[in-house]
């Protein structure tokens, strides 16, 4: 088989009920191309996914499935792939994002030509009616998904306008992991996603070294439908919230400075209060609660899991990133 351009990594959960067009449509794209390796890492305990899929995958040189039962979590599965491939770039999606033929062609084709200043793209995707592109983090050190305008002209929605007026429509600092691609010598020099986070975070964390480090996101404009209902609605709730919850706990100990980090703390219990009445109508309070309770009790733990450069209140995350390199 010729030289892999990228690795290509999909991690399940549960997903094939809910997710069968989508992981359809990869292994379509998986048979155009030789070139693109692909692997399913299923971190589902039962045995759903991987039975439906391994039959699929039986008669395909370049693709794949890794059964993790154990459930290590989103990056971990990634790490599992991304630190040990051979192939330039490592590409991570979500099982849920619908991925044409012509839509791949222009990721592809954005890998192929970016220079070696861009150490990592972001894909746009459209979940609902927002249009983002990668990860933004507030003047506070809040993180989330990048709101980008969209080129039709329409004017933004209110869920739009919420994201650009509380940072998420300022600067592109990396890439959402369910939607990226890493050069990878980048991603393992960087090592990769810090495996504690489990979910939920461990994109930001990466992002905000790949700017402290003054490496490049670039940014792909494919519009990709996402679904996003695999960790926003169902069972999984409770859990996302109370991770959620933790991880940017975990993030701002880990990565910010002092002053940066009270400046965080202030705006999450500010956010937290405001969002009680929301909190109790979707159940979730006692989850979010939980989660910071136990951020707080592995903050330090954290701090000292990481030795590189933090983010400073003066430094900011809406002007050009600044000039460095990985550690």
């Amino acid at each position: 088989m010729s030289a892999p351009l990228a690795e290509v990594v999909v991690v399940l959960y549960r997903s094939l009920p809910s997710a069968t067009e989508e992981i359809a449509g990869f292994l379509d794209l998986a048979a155009r191309d030789m070139r693109m390796h692909w692997t399913f890492v299923d971190n589902s305990e039962d045995q759903h996914d991987s039975a439906l899929l391994a039959p699929l995958l039986a008669d395909r040189a370049n693709a794949r499935l890794v059964r993790r039962p154990d459930n290590p979590g989103f990056a971990a599965a990634c790490n599992l792939v991304g630190l040990r491939t051979d192939a330039p770039w490592l590409v991570l999606l979500n099982p849920d994002l619908l991925v044409t033929a012509e839509a791949f062609d222009v990721m592809r084709a954005a890998m192929v030509g970016a220079d070696r200043s861009t150490a990592a793209l972001a894909f746009s995707q459209r979940t609902g009616t927002l249009r983002h592109a990668g990860v933004a983090f507030s003047v506070a050190g809040w993180f989330m998904d990048r709101a980008v305008r969209d080129a039709s002209g329409r004017s933004p929605g209110a869920r739009e306008l919420l994201y650009r007026v509380s940072g998420g429509g300022g600067r592109l600092v990396g890439p959402s992991g369910g939607a990226a691609a890493y050069r990878a010598d980048a991603f393992r020099a960087l090592g990769g996603f810090h495996d504690e986070y489990f979910a939920w975070g461990e994109d930001a964390d990466l992002a905000l070294r790949l700017d402290l480090a003054g490496l490049r996101t670039g940014c792909v404009d494919v519009d990709l439908p996402h679904q996003g209902g695999h960790s926003v609605v169902g069972p999984g709730v409770q859990r996302r919230a109370r991770l959620l919850a933790r991880n940017r706990v975990l993030l701002a100990a880990r990565l910010y400075t002092a002053p940066q980090a009270v400046a965080f703390a202030a705006f999450f219990v500010a956010v937290l209060a405001a969002k009680v009445p929301l909190m109790l109508r979707d159940g979730t309070l006692t989850a979010n609660l939980l989660g910071v309770v136990s951020g707080c009790r592995a903050a330090r733990s954290a701090r000292r899991s990481y030795d590189g450069a933090r983010l400073r209140l003066r430094d900011g995350l809406r002007g050009p990133p600044r000039r460095g390199r990985v550690r």
